[in-house]
């Protein structure tokens, strides 16, 4: 019977806590200098640093943008396209070709 007990606390719990409202302040900016048609932020890490891919005439690209602004994009000659799964805390980012 405890064990029904602690189960439905748990789960009230839960419950209770994916119902709440809650508000986040976000700004919403324009990443300048990047080339392309298309772009997308895919991960911004605690820094506000940002990475993501840009879509222009050689395919698809990952980017890079550290906080001064500067714009660092992954390029394989061996790779048709590159893909940026994250960028940590640590401004290490992740992705793949």
């Amino acid at each position: 019977m405890k064990i029904l007990y602690i189960c439905f606390f748990v789960t009230a719990l839960l419950l209770c806590s994916c119902t709440s409202t809650r508000f986040v302040e976000y700004e919403i900016f324009e990443i300048e200098g990047l080339d392309g048609k298309a772009s997308t932020a895919v991960s911004v890490n605690n820094k506000g640093e940002i990475a993501g891919e840009v879509c222009d005439e050689e395919g698809n690209r990952a980017f890079f943008m550290n906080l001064n602004g500067e714009i660092v994009y992954f390029k394989c000659p061996s790779f048709t396209e590159t893909k940026i799964i994250t960028v940590n805390d640590n401004s290490l980012v992740l992705g793949y070709g």
